[in-house]
């Protein structure tokens, strides 16, 4: 068995998939367009794109020692069940044994803000840091959390859920659904705010000096 791991992120926009070793090299990846509500990704849609990505890195399943899988949301290690709006909507989904059923490997599951601290930890900007915040800005927002060098995950994973922190006491219709935070500045927030396709053209635009996408 090699020491290749599949990494899934489950993004509100698209999962992406990627073949990584243990020095953090990508063997190989892949992206596949996920969409709230819909079954665009399927668990079933999930397992042929994670084979596509394994194969793609020239291995089989056999030489796969785990598979990663971090989720937007709330995760509940006690459960298995994660709650991810954006995702699929208000219904908690058994993710953990929906994921064993169909994966031929051993199968780890977190938070998405959690993942992306351990990787600043490992490979990233925070390396040898024991105390770190990072921020994730995509469809939605959180914060991954590290103190004294542990995860941070609070009551059922809910902490580092900042998409919810009220920044205007004027109600909107859509904090109900996404919270004040996450509907004023996540990434369709940005897009919309300078009439973009999306927030990845609005940090092309920004790095390009465009004064408005800066701004």
């Amino acid at each position: 068995m090699s020491d290749a791991v599949l990494a899934i992120d489950l993004g509100g926009t698209k999962a992406a998939f990627a073949v990584v070793d243990s020095e953090g090299a990508v063997l190989a990846h892949a992206k596949r367009p996920s969409h709230e509500g819909r079954a665009a990704l399927s668990f079933d849609a999930l397992l042929e794109t994670a084979s596509d990505t394994v194969r793609g890195a020239g291995l089989a399943w056999v030489d796969v020692r785990a598979a990663g899988v971090v989720v937007p949301g709330i995760y509940s290690p006690a459960t298995g069940r994660a709650w991810a709006p954006n995702l699929w909507g208000r219904d908690e989904v058994p993710l953990l044994g929906e994921l064993r059923a169909r994966l031929p490997v051993r199968v780890a599951i977190d938070s998405d803000r959690s993942g992306c601290v351990l990787g600043e930890t490992w490979l990233g900007a925070a390396r040898d840091a024991t105390d770190v915040v990072f921020l994730a800005v995509g469809t939605g927002i959180g914060a991954g959390i590290l103190s004294h060098g542990r995860l941070v995950r609070g009551h059922r994973g809910i902490a580092g859920a900042v998409g919810w922190f009220a920044l205007d006491p004027r109600w909107r219709e859509g904090y109900g659904r996404l919270g004040s935070f996450e509907t004023e500045a996540a990434g369709p927030a940005l897009a919309r705010r300078l009439g973009a396709a999306s927030a990845e053209s609005v940090v092309e635009a920004a790095r390009r000096g465009d004064p408005a996408a800066r701004q």
